[in-house]
Formats: structure tokens, C-alpha cells, sequence
């Protein structure tokens, strides 16, 4: 019988020699059933003529050692999953008793699941391609619903009827951008590219930053929010970007779902070797039929007061998925019309870790610059401040630094001028560099000025492709606020800048950003390729440029030139990032100097400024 079925059997006797491979086990593995009969469980290495099968026996070796020591342990079954390039093998084994009077048998049962592995690969291709081709119409579509309901007086004001024609435009196209971002973080989480940075937290902390961030939102509806913490908590070992996205879903649905006059309050305790945090409302409640879906995909529930507010019925789905990849649970508890409580667990930081908090922490820190002078000044004040810090001045040392340092590397200082290397594509290689793919990266062009002994920015923020208004115009401020090489107009009795550059080379996002610029009272030029870009800053000398990374051609430190064409004045210049672009996630790891610290460093030099940020981001 075992011969003649479609799956591979691997059987293995008390001592793990080959008792059995069936023909389709040696079909899989490549490997001839007779050699390796009665031979030990290691005969199955380097007996195959094919470099993928000789990598699949040597990984199945491998989980097969780790998961019959687990199984003689006390473990009833062990499963798990093998890729090598285009081949995908499923492995279940479990204990078998052949006879009361001698140890247990072993039985694999090798699956090869390659085709299913393909489609499945192709299908979440197929989500993730079209949900960025929705991306570009869909925030146009969006920004510009946003424009016409600014009230900005170039515009023109819209009468009712247009009105409330816009808002229902702006309001499905809010949903649909919702649908699409958690379309692509399931497609993430499916493919393995969820990577988690666990590190040391203080729950309280985060839980007051997130719940500030909804201060406006509770006022607005008339709600009563309160954080019920204790003073003190254990610190937990979490991934800060994922708990606080949890947070931030649980309380948000609370926030959906509860009518006006309501209350939300959050409570966190320790229990066992756990936080355990609780969001409980006041609304509308969930009907009890419905609790045992409420953590599928897409499922809501069909009464009315449900769906009449937007949503996509993926919030809590994802919300459950990154509680479970921390290691804790997530359930609820709900009586309709008074009100639900969602309640999750993360773990604490492990006994071990715990013994080690009195003393001293460092994380390793690392700076890529070949400009000797800011590395002297940021090596000594970091150095001082307790940091274990190694510099690079090459593109090819510093991917070889990030790759030895493994989970000790931290922080990634990056210069964005340097001599002898494209700095973008230093950049891109760190973040498809699986060793530093996760590790924040401070990308910021850094210059002293001997005259003033200062140190300061030239690219000085970063913003995203999402046609924010409110978020592009306070960069745009900021930066000429910052700035000393711009000079107000007076025209018609209102001041205007000179000219701020656009560098895109997608004519609807240039477009975009223009209009809000314009609206904004400000002089805008756009360039759509490197060359214009070069053009139009020697010859229009703009006080700012916003420029897009996609730009960059060649191999060639396009900002390096780009300064040369502005004669090396310190115009700043704001990144506009597109989280689909090639090396950056949705778990946003390229930093720019906070607002607060890059005015410190416009003063004599401040190193703590640079501390602050590393405190913040290591």
C-alpha cells in the first residue's frame, strides 16, 4: 500500500535508520530507495545528482534531526516546510507503534506541494501588482477631492449640491485606499515579509503616545477616553511598529463603533509572564452569533449600524495576525448594545534579558560617510554617550559591516553626499540586504560650516506620496522656515517664496504636489527627469526642492550634482517617498532628523541632537 500511493513515506525505525522509502519519498529527493535501505537517517545526504534535491535532503535532514529529538521529548506530531528554489515539500511526521513490545516507529509523509506553492505565489503577485496599480489613481482621486473641499479661496467654493457630491467621492475613496493598504499588508503577511524587530518596551509609554494621537478624534465625537495604567509595568519584548499598530486598530474600532456621548476606556495589567491589555467601549456591541467570525477576513456583520460605517473587515484579522507573531493571544468579549472588550497579551522581556537591565545597554551603532570630520564629531559624542559605533567609508565595507554585525546593529547613520559611492544605491542594497533589510536607516546629507561651527542638514525630511495637504505644506514650512537662502516677494500684498522645485517623474504625482504648493501661495517648477532637474536648479536657483527617489539614474550621486548645480548653497531638500518603491516597506525604516533636533544643529553643534535621534530610532 505504501508503495502505490501519490505521497512519499519516510519510515524509520527506534534507532532512525531507513526502514522504508517509497518509490515517490525517492521520487521527490532524487535519491535511489536502495542505497539508503537500512543505512542511518544521514545517508540521505549528498546522494543526489541535482544541487536543488542535494539541498532539499540536507534541509530535511536537518528539521528531521530537530523534530525527532522534539518528538522522543514528548511532542505527538511535528510538521513543516521545505522550499529550494522552485520545489516546495511538506513534511508531517509523527510516531508510530508497530508492537507492544519495542520502541515506537517513525512515519514522515513528504508532500511535494510545488505547484500549489506556485499558484499561491502568483496569486499574491497578482494582489500585490494590482493593489500598487490602484495606488496612483486612487490618492489622486483622493487629493483632489481634498483640494476642492479645502475652501482655498484659488480654488473657489463649491455650493451644496458639489459639495456633497465631493464628500462622498472623498469618502469611498478613503475606503477603497483602506482596502488596498490592508490588501497589501496581508499580501506581506502571507509572503514572509513581515519581519519583526523585537525589542525592549515600555508598554506605558507607548499606550500614552498612541492614545495622544486620538485626542482629537475622542473630543470631536463627544467620547470620554481614559488610559486605567498602573504606575509601573515589566517591560515587554515586542516589535514597536506592530504593537503599535494593534493598539492603534483596537482603539480605532472602539472608537468606529461607539455613538456619540460614549466611553472607551484601556486597561493594562501584568499576568503570568504577559501584559495583558483591554480596550473596552461602550457601543454598539456584537451580536453572539457573530463572535466566532469576528477575526475572519473580511467578515462584518450584516446589521445595520455595522455597516454604516466604513470598513473593510480586515482591521481585526490582521490586528489577531501580528498579536499572534509576537507571541500572545487576542479574544473578545461583547453584549450587544452595551458595549465590547477586545483583550490581547505580549510577553514580557525573557527572565534572562531581565537580569541583564541594571547594567549598562549598548546597541551597535554604524556610520557610512567619508567626510572625516563628521565622523570624528558623531563617533566621539556617540561613543561618550555609551554607544558601541563602527564606521565605513565604503559602499563595500559598510554592506560587509551590516552583514557581520547581524542582530546587534541597530542603527544605520547614512551619508547622502559621499565621494566615491552612489549613496541611493548603497541604500537599496542595505534594504534588500536580508541582514540590515529591518534596520533603520538615518539618510541625511550632513555639512559643517567652519565659519559658524555648525553642523546642519541639507536633506532634511521626508514626505509621502499620499497627497496629504496638511502634511506636505507643514514639510514645505518647516523647511523654508529652516532655511537661510530664501527671500520673500512682496506681490498684491502678499509674501511669496522664490521658487520651490518638484523633482518626479510621474507627471499626475508632480501635478498633484504642484496644485497643493500653488494653493499654498508658493512658486513651484517641476522637472521630470534628471537632466531637467539639473537644468532647472542652476537656472531658476530654487530655496527648496522636493524631490522623489525614483529619479535617480545611473548610478550617479544625483544629489551630489544637484548641489553642484545650486553652487553648493544649502538648499534643502525634502525626500518624497513612495512606501510601494523598491526597498521600503510599509514599516517606514528611513529616518530623517526629527524637526526638533535639526533646529538644535542650525546652533553651534549639538552631538546631543544626534543622541536624541539615535535614542529615538535604535
Amino acid at each position: 500500500i505504501l508503495k502505490g500511493i501519490t505521497d512519499g513515506v519516510l519510515v524509520l525505525d527506534a534507532n532512525h535508520n531507513i526502514v522504508l522509502l517509497n518509490p515517490k519519498a525517492a521520487e521527490i529527493l532524487n535519491l535511489n530507495a536502495a542505497d539508503v535501505q537500512n543505512q542511518p537517517l544521514a545517508w540521505i545526504l549528498e546522494r543526489s545528482a541535482s544541487p536543488v534535491e542535494m539541498e532539499l535532503t540536507r534541509r530535511l535532514y536537518d528539521h528531521l534531526t530537530k523534530s525527532l529529538s522534539a518528538i522522543e521529548a514528548g511532542e505527538r506530531s511535528a510538521e513543516f516546510r521545505i522550499e529550494v528554489g522552485q520545489k516546495s515539500v511538506m513534511i508531517t511526521l509523527a510516531p508510530v507503534a508497530l508492537s507492544t513490545t519495542e520502541p515506537p516507529s517513525i512515519v514522515a509523509v513528504i508532500r511535494d506541494i510545488s505547484k500549489e506553492a506556485e499558484i499561491e505565489r502568483l496569486k499574491n503577485e497578482f494582489i500585490s501588482t494590482v493593489s500598487h496599480e490602484l495606488r496612483t489613481p486612487m490618492t489622486s482621486i483622493k487629493g483632489y477631492a481634498d483640494l476642492l473641499l479645502s475652501g482655498n479661496p484659488k480654488i473657489g467654493q463649491l455650493n451644496s449640491t458639489q459639495e456633497r457630491f465631493v464628500k462622498i467621492i472623498q469618502s469611498n475613496s478613503n475606503r477603497l485606499t483602506e482596502l488596498v493598504n490592508d490588501i497589501l499588508e496581508i499580501s506581506r503577511i502571507e509572503t514572509g515579509r513581515v519581519k519583526l524587530e523585537l525589542i525592549t518596551l515600555d508598554i506605558i509609554e507607548l499606550m500614552n503616545e498612541v492614545a495622544a494621537s486620538f485626542e482629537g478624534q475622542m473630543a470631536k465625537k463627544g467620547l470620554t477616553f481614559s488610559l486605567q495604567l498602573p504606575e509601573h509595568l515589566p517591560p515587554i519584548y515586542a516589535d514597536k511598529a506592530r504593537l503599535t499598530q494593534i493598539l492603534v486598530n483596537l482603539i480605532g474600532n472602539a472608537w468606529q463603533y461607539t455613538p456619540e456621548g460614549g466611553r472607551i476606556n484601556v486597561y493594562a495589567k501584568a499576568i503570568g509572564g504577559f501584559v495583558q491589555v483591554d480596550v473596552e467601549d461602550s457601543g454598539i456591541g456584537i451580536v453572539e452569533k457573530d463572535l466566532e467570525y469576528i477575526f475572519d477576513r473580511f467578515f462584518r456583520s450584516e446589521r445595520t449600524e455595522v455597516q454604516v460605517v466604513d470598513g473593510t473587515g480586515l482591521g481585526v484579522s490582521i490586528t489577531k495576525t501580528f498579536v499572534e507573531m509576537l507571541g500572545g493571544q487576542i479574544w473578545v468579549k461583547s453584549k450587544l448594545d452595551l458595549g465590547s472588550t477586545f483583550s490581547f497579551t505580549v510577553p514580557l522581556v525573557p527572565t534572562e534579558a531581565g537580569n541583564q537591565l541594571g547594567g549598562a545597554v549598548e546597541s551597535q551603532l554604524l556610520i557610512i560617510s567619508d567626510n572625516q570630520e563628521v565622523v570624528d564629531l558623531l563617533k566621539s559624542g556617540l561613543s561618550e554617550a555609551g554607544y558601541q559605533v563602527s564606521v565605513a567609508n565604503k559602499a563595500k565595507e559598510a554592506l560587509e559591516l551590516a552583514q557581520r554585525s547581524g542582530k546587534a546593529l541597530r542603527l544605520i547613520f547614512l551619508e547622502a553626499l559621499l565621494e566615491e559611492a552612489d549613496s541611493f544605491a548603497l541604500l537599496e542594497a542595505l534594504k534588500q540586504n536580508k541582514a540590515s533589510a529591518n534596520i533603520p536607516v538615518l539618510f541625511s546629507s550632513f555639512h559643517i560650516d567652519r565659519a559658524k561651527h555648525s553642523l546642519y542638514l541639507q536633506i532634511i525630511d521626508t514626505t509621502t506620496s499620499s497627497f496629504e495637504e496638511a502634511e506636505i505644506l507643514e514639510a514645505v514650512r518647516f523647511a523654508l522656515n529652516n532655511s537661510e537662502n530664501h527671500q520673500p516677494e512682496k506681490s498684491s500684498g502678499a509674501k511669496k517664496f522664490d521658487y520651490i522645485l518638484i523633482v518626479e517623474k510621474d507627471r499626475i504625482v508632480a501635478q498633484q504636489f504642484k496644485d497643493i504648493l500653488v494653493a499654498g501661495e508658493y512658486q513651484v517648477q517641476c522637472a521630470f527627469n534628471a537632466q531637467q532637474a539639473l537644468d532647472m536648479a542652476g537656472g531658476y536657483k530654487p530655496v527648496l526642492a522636493l524631490l522623489n527617489m525614483n529619479i535617480i539614474v545611473d548610478e550617479k550621486s544625483f544629489v551630489k550634482q544637484f548641489r553642484q548645480a545650486l553652487d553648493l548653497k544649502p538648499v534643502p531638500v525634502i525626500i518624497m517617498v513612495d512606501h510601494s518603491s523598491f526597498f521600503l516597506g510599509q514599516g517606514e525604516t528611513v529616518k530623517v532628523l526629527s524637526a526638533q533636533n535639526f533646529a538644535q544643529l542650525r546652533q553651534p553643534i549639538s552631538i546631543e541632537a544626534l543622541i536624541s535621534e539615535a535614542i529615538l530610532y535604535a
